[in-house]
């Protein structure tokens, strides 16, 4: 992929630390070396100068590597002199089938992705772990988190079964679509902003959170098929005879269809199959809870789950 100023870079290496070509004294005085293959560089930063100001190669050989290696290591230079990260907390919600029930839950197809800030107690560069070397090893309250920083090599499937052996998150930053000339202020600000670029290879916080909800999806739904019972409804509502809800909820919020908007209406069936797009008045029957409404509700709540009493 070619970015624009395809033969440019404006970081050099010198005493081991990232300098910007602003920063450095102008020619071959500038003491840096190339990030990727250490050679000498010569910096043109001379005001007079009219292309931009770039580093070049004191062999003026091209570098296919730098640019990539630049972006890699500005990263990982921002993520330790900040000592903390902007990552997204993943939420996994109640499967369909408990979301079929109660329409106050969200499907398990949809994630809630929230931003999340992590203050770290230490980072290591490029430190390896048995077979497994993150870019970065962080610290926070004795657990371990590894970022990877993607520039054009991404976690492969090998690695990914290095790290679900170990254990521990790890997070990877992608960064494959940046520009080549990126300073370290706006490389900064996307790794504050844009968690969209950020995901966990592996988190077992997410996925014991994941199975939670899973359990609780599945006790919900066991409630369900224990007390749901096959009623008739009539009329242009929809109405179940005898409603033993009717009278104490929906005569307060005045809707029709009553039974299709209860959180109690489970299915609606014609003669065992159905309905899908057939006459709205053909007599049909519903499973309902209607009966174990509050302990319905009593169970969603004790599982953590919002709703309104019935």
């Amino acid at each position: 992929m070619r970015h624009e100023y395809d033969n440019l870079f404006q970081y050099g290496l010198k005493g081991g630390k990232l300098f910007h070509i602003d920063d450095v004294e102008n020619g071959i005085k500038c003491g840096c070396e190339c990030p990727e293959c250490d050679e000498p560089l010569i910096a043109y930063n001379n005001p007079k100068n009219k292309r931009a100001r770039h580093f070049q190669h004191h062999s003026l050989k091209d570098c296919a590597g730098v640019y990539e290696t630049v972006i890699h290591l500005l990263a990982k230079e921002i993520i330790q002199e900040q000592g903390y990260l902007i990552v997204p907390d993943i939420d996994y919600v109640l499967s369909e089938y408990a979301w079929t029930y109660d329409t106050s839950v969200t499907q398990s197809s949809e994630k809630v992705t929230r931003a999340k800030r992590i203050q770290f107690d230490r980072i290591e560069m490029e430190k390896s772990v048995g077979a497994f070397r993150p870019d970065l090893k962080c610290s926070i309250s004795g657990k371990t988190i590894y970022i990877e920083i993607a520039v054009t090599h991404f976690i492969d499937k090998e690695k990914k079964e290095k790290i679900f052996r170990d254990g521990n998150p790890v997070l990877e930053i992608d960064l494959s679509g940046e520009k080549r000339i990126l300073s370290k202020s706006a490389l900064s600000t996307l790794l504050s902003t844009q968690i969209d670029k950020m995901k966990w290879i592996n988190n077992p916080k997410i996925w014991e959170r994941f199975l939670h909800k899973e359990s609780v999806a599945r006790e919900i739904k066991a409630f369900i098929s224990r007390n749901k019972r096959t009623l008739k409804v009539y009329g242009k509502n929809h109405n179940v005879y005898n409603c033993p809800i009717y009278k104490e909820y929906y005569d307060k919020i005045k809707v029709e269809d009553e039974c299709q908007r209860c959180r109690c209406f489970v299915t609606e069936w014609e003669g065992g199959s159905n309905l899908g797009d057939k006459p709205r008045y053909e007599p049909r029957t519903v499973d309902c809870i209607g009966h174990v409404s509050k302990e319905y509700v009593n169970l969603l709540k004790t599982k953590g789950i919002y709703v309104k009493d019935i």
